[in-house]
């Protein structure tokens, strides 16, 4: 119960309520008493008998005066607030109370009674509780109380890894109590209800007593066992009895929450594993009474001998979504292919594409069942993700879905086809791998060699295309009335250019048949709604923040021939040759020998960084992702943790290939559920995998973290790799997560620009997506790295600065030197007799060098001869200084490319949409090498400085990097809360809550 006080200002005479109270002490007693505001007064008053009425303090800025008006109290019903983690719990320090949340400046609300649950202890807090994000703010006394008394907890959970939160949603709900729960004699019908659970947070907006089952029905049925566990942890042994045999409604009396939990006694355990709780064990001791009730496969199965399923008991043959914290942004999706036939899902990795799309199908199966027939509904996704699909649609909708494998022929899906592979007159939901040649023994996939014999005859109600960017061709015969494509990575850069918005809205014409002429500018219009044909949500639009990343670079020694052997491929095979072999030694001389022939290059006799990597993983009992970007790389480094881990699970995948150690019976494509199963079951697993396998698609939110091995070619494919550890479906999703860089060591004399240059090209170039939509790059933006990136860039010009090849007196000689060789060459030209000269060779160089070394040719004069041999000695003679200068001059002119990119991608410069900051990927087979496209020769034009000495242009790129301060503060605004995007020529910075309300972009 909490409680408002309320007081009558003495000057106005107007009532003044308040939840909020300050400490008073007088002879070694302390109280706290009601602290009060008027806004008319500007002034705090108090009422206490423990200081002398009338007399004044200071609060703050403010005066607070104690007065004797009494208070007086209403009583109010809320909810008790349990907090289950205790990163939650904040200090604060009376009496400057805070008026909103420090994290999301949210109004905060009191709470007396609040509970502090760990480890099975609970706590009674007071303080004040942000309803967004779940902390509570208390005293700095209670705080320190708290600390000691469950140090010892809180140090052995951390010690074990876990986190002391069962979730976070659970951190928010309230405590329950029997009489909450129980539903009454007198009970609405279902069908009267059936709208309103579709989700269990609206059914526990909604729920009254007249509701036909407990609230422990709904939430074992609605698969939230979140919130069946803390129901139970709320009550006492004989009330979770009474709890767990409330009745059904007349004719299904026999249907207990036990039953519900039996029901779904697989998922529980799995529930469990992953959340490290134990309310299967909770349920054991009474699992007897229903050893007779058979768990579910899928919700559609017969439960009684009058042919009824869950689905007719509890929903009136409704559809919910199950095992989802509701989200309203999920379901804008829904909307747009119910009102336009269409919508493109564009959300950020990590975000739940799946559920919007879960949603649709929902949906859509309520229209079909208002129009009295069953639905027809295709997924089209990649070959490795059919099982998860097929297991989510269990899970979440409590349906089978068939899986189509190649060997099908499309003939069989005609006709009664429900009859052969669904039960009880099901919905159709077919799921066909998208890859051609990844399917069975075949040529052809199970999309072109099954369903698209049945499409033509069959126009689905529904296709939702996955990883829609990929195999982009491969969806021209399939025909639906309604479409949902589905990807975090819609603009892609091919042979044929760029594949743009456009290029969807054409895909989704030839499926639907549609008229689609929609606009997608999420650039313009920040915030979507039904009457649009795309979503794109971030977290913070579900109300969540990336987990933390904690940056580590490591440093490896390398092989000591890398640097000449990687200027020996640049040279022949230019830049981007050079770069794709240049992060593993024993790739790096496999190149040079096999690929390009090299001589006089001795074979490493030891790989650096694969000792360091082996060295780091000993550190700890950590699971990792190990990203890479060749198939020769994941190899050899899979090859040498076997051997060294032998104990531990060490698997290996790029496209379809899958290997592992440590593992029994892995199905084929399983190979990633399997490894989920091992974390789950607390066994330490490492991952070595290609950027391009496993940094998209998967969700692989049991590992603590990722190491780059190898970089990728842009900032954006690594926030693509840590997506697949950021999962907001995670529970502990917002922990700290590890993302480690192997690095390449470096002497103090050597600039980091040039040691690491795979660090500095990969985060100097960011994706072409950005031009399109808002994208976020929590990398890119991280302080270590604009730090390191800036000081290198600094260094850098700093070091050329000192030269004196390039110090203004110097530049000034080679320019004296330049216009007189120009004024040679000018003299030569304009003289009659160089028509004679100038067909001896292709410049005027060689030509005067032909002249003088041929035969005299009588038509030339002597002192024509002459003047070409002075000025040959003159190139000659000047030759090593002009040299030394363009060689240098060259230097600098990459150096300052490096730092334009830089300034353009932080904002401080303008930058052309051409410009080699932009970078894109040719898609290809899963595991094969991305072909980079980038215009080489575009960087970002500096403008025209052709006026300026270098040391002059030098001086202004350092004022420029010294306009962006590198202290916490500052670069904050660069880290992870936010996203960016290209408008107006600059790259522009937003938070993601400025950008939907329309006050972005900076």
């Amino acid at each position: 119960m909490g409680s408002a006080v309320k007081i009558r200002c003495p000057v106005h005479k107007t009532e003044i309520t308040s939840n909020r109270t300050i400490p008073f002490g007088n002879n070694e007693k302390i109280v706290r008493e009601p602290i009060f505001y008027c806004e008319k007064c500007d002034k705090y008053y108090v009422h206490t008998g423990m200081a002398p009425f009338g007399s004044n303090y200071d609060y703050g800025d403010k005066q607070v005066e104690n007065t004797s008006e009494e208070v007086y109290t209403d009583d109010l019903s809320g909810d008790t607030v349990i907090c289950t983690d205790f990163t939650r719990i904040k200090s604060y320090m009376p009496p400057f109370i805070p008026e909103t949340c420090y994290k999301d400046h949210t109004d905060l609300k009191h709470i007396a009674n609040g509970i502090l649950s760990l480890d099975g202890q609970d706590r009674t807090i007071s303080g004040f509780y942000c309803e967004k994000c779940g902390d509570i703010y208390v005293e700095d006394d209670e705080y320190d109380d708290i600390k000691l008394e469950y140090d010892s907890v809180i140090s052995r959970l951390n010690m074990m890894g876990g986190n002391t939160s069962t979730g976070e949603h659970a951190q928010n709900i309230r405590r329950y109590t029997l009489d909450q729960i129980r539903p009454a004699v007198s009970r609405k019908k279902t069908e009267d209800i059936c709208g309103k659970i579709r989700s269990y947070e609206e059914c526990e907006k909604n729920y009254d007593v007249s509701y036909p089952y407990s609230l422990l029905h709904y939430a074992f049925i609605l698969r939230r066992f979140d919130v069946a566990k803390k129901i139970l942890d709320s009550l006492n042994p004989d009330e979770v009895k009474e709890a767990l045999f409330f009745s059904g409604p007349p004719q299904f009396e026999w249907i207990t929450p036990l039953v519900c939990a039996k029901w779904n006694l697989n998922y529980i355990w799995a529930f469990d594993e992953r959340n490290k709780t134990d309310l299967a064990i909770q349920l054991s001791d009474h699992l007897h009474e229903v050893e007779h009730i058979d768990e579910l496969m899928e919700y559609t199965e017969i439960i009684d001998k009058n042919d009824n399923d869950v689905f007719s008991v509890f929903w009136a043959a409704d559809q919910p979504v199950l095992d989802v914290i509701y989200y309203e942004k999920q379901l804008v999706a829904s909307k747009q292919v119910q009102k336009n036939g269409f919508s493109i899902v564009m959300d950020e990795v990590g975000t739940g594409k799946t559920v919007s799309a879960l949603y649709a199908i929902r949906d859509l199966l309520h229209e079909m069942a208002d129009k009295g027939r069953k639905a027809r509904v295709l997924i089209v996704c990649p070959y490795n993700k059919r099982a998860d699909w097929q297991n989510d649609i269990r899970r979440q909708l409590g349906r089978y879905a068939h899986i189509v494998e190649q060997g099908d022929n499309g003939k069989m899906y005609s006709g009664e086809l429900k009859e052969i592979f669904f039960k009880n007159n099901e919905h159709i939901i077919l799921i066909a791998g998208q890859r051609q040649g990844d399917d069975k023994e075949g040529s052809y996939s199970a999309l072109k060699g099954s369903i698209e014999t049945y499409s033509p005859k069959e126009t689905w109600d529904l296709a939702i295309i996955d990883e829609a960017h990929l195999s982009f061709t491969n969806y021209s015969e399939i025909s639906a009335d309604k479409a949902m494509l589905m990807t975090a990575t819609p603009i892609v850069v091919n042979a044929g250019g760029k594949r743009l918005f456009n290029d969807y809205l054409e895909m989704i014409r030839n499926i639907t048949g549609r008229n689609v002429n929609f606009v997608i500018d999420p650039i313009s219009k920040a915030v979507p709604d039904d009457s649009d044909g795309y979503v794109n949500w971030f977290r913070e639009d579900m109300e969540k923040r990336s987990a933390e990343r904690l940056i580590r670079f490591v440093a490896c020694r390398r092989w000591s021939e890398r640097d000449d052997v990687f200027y020996r491929i640049k040279n022949e095979k230019g830049a981007l040759a050079a770069l794709q072999y240049d992060q593993d030694d024993d790739y790096l001389y496999k190149a040079a020998t096999e690929e390009y022939g090299l001589n006089n290059v001795h074979e490493p006799t030891k790989n650096g960084k694969i000792d360091k990597l082996i060295a780091l993983l000993h550190e700890d009992r950590k699971s990792y992702i190990i990203f890479c970007e060749h198939q020769y790389v994941v190899n050899k480094v899979f090859t040498v943790l076997k051997d060294e881990f032998s104990s531990d699970v060490v698997a290996e995948k790029f496209g379809r290939y899958e290997n592992q150690y440590g593992l029994e019976n892995v199905q084929d494509g399983q190979l990633v559920n399997t490894l989920m199963q091992a974390l789950r079951n607390k066994e330490r697993v490492l991952f070595v995998t290609t950027g391009k396998t496993g940094g998209t698609g998967l969700n692989l939110g049991e590992f603590d973290g990722v190491i780059h091995y190898e970089l990728p070619f842009t900032s954006i494919e690594l926030e693509q790799r840590f997506g697949r550890v950021d999962r907001i479906d995670t529970v502990g999703f917002d922990e700290a997560k590890d993302m480690i860089f192997l690095l390449n060591e470096r002497r103090e004399d050597e600039n980091d620009m040039e040691i690491n240059r795979m660090l500095y090209y990969c985060t100097t170039k960011i994706d072409v997506t950005c031009q399109y939509m808002p994208i976020r790059n929590t990398v890119l933006y991280y302080p270590e790295f604009i730090e390191r990136n800036g000081k290198a860039i600094r260094e850098s010009l700093e070091a050329l600065k000192q030269e004196y090849i390039l110090s203004e007196d110097n530049e000034k000689k080679v320019r004296e030197i330049l216009r007189n060789i120009r004024s040679f060459e000018n003299k030569i030209m304009k003289d009659m007799l160089w028509p004679f000269v100038k067909p001896l060779d292709k410049n005027i160089r060689l030509s005067a060098l032909q002249a003088l070394s041929s035969a005299r040719d009588d038509r030339i004069s002597e002192s024509y001869y002459e003047l070409l041999q002075e000025y040959l000695e003159y190139w000659k003679n000047t030759r090593s200084d002009r040299n030394a200068y363009q060689k240098m001059y060259r230097i600098f002119l990459d150096a300052r490319k490096n730092a334009y990119n830089w300034l353009a991608i932080i904002g401080l410069v303008k930058v052309d949409k051409d410009s080699d900051v932009f970078v894109g990927h040719e898609q290809k087979e899963d595991g094969e090498e991305d072909e980079i496209k980038v215009k080489s020769e575009t960087p970002v034009d500096p403008g025209n400085r052709s006026g300026m000495t270098v040391q002059k242009q030098i001086s202004e790129i350092i004022s420029l990097i010294d306009k962006c301060v590198f202290n916490d503060k500052e670069l904050q605004s660069f880290s992870s809360e936010g996203v960016f995007c290209y408008k107006d020529g600059r790259i522009r910075r937003s938070n993601v809550n400025d950008y939907r309300e329309g006050t972005g972009w900076n």
